[in-house]
């Protein structure tokens, strides 16, 4: 059995593509895949990770905490097409929509647990700008 986990993500910047979501993903472990859907406000993407609890440190670390964008933090949560959901992820995801159909912010969970394999006891706070986005000359801008 797998334990590849993909995230669904939205409120994107303008200047967010799948390689600034790679980097920004990748903090939190190995990340196989980032598709990309829509056109401008309407942009979402899908973040593939290996394994299930980097899919869970991602959440934690990033899901209505980031800001993409000046004003709309980022929506990272379990897509439906993962072929695993972590209880973690489907707590986060239910207290999300209890949220938007109450009209309030999403309460954060936080993640507890750890997979022992992955030797990880608290979750990375996410990189800055200037680690995520390339300068021109093809390194990172500084």
């Amino acid at each position: 059995m797998t334990s590849e986990a993909t995230l669904f993500v939205s409120n994107l910047s303008r200047v967010a593509n799948s390689q600034y979501l790679e980097r920004l993903f990748s903090t939190y472990g190995d990340v196989k895949q980032v598709e990309m859907f829509g056109q401008d406000n309407s942009r979402f993407a899908e973040v593939t990770f290996s394994a299930i609890d980097d899919a869970d440190a991602a959440i934690a670390a990033l899901h209505y905490r980031y800001y993409s964008t000046r004003d709309l933090p980022l929506i990272v949560l379990y897509s439906n097409k993962s072929q695993c959901v972590s209880e973690y992820g489907r707590r986060v995801g239910v207290e999300f929509v209890e949220a938007v159909e109450k009209n309030r912010f999403p309460e954060e969970i936080p993640l507890e647990n750890f997979d022992v394999r992955f030797g990880r006891n608290e979750v990375q706070p996410p990189p800055s700008e200037r680690e995520i986005i390339p300068d021109p000359q093809g390194g990172v801008a500084y």
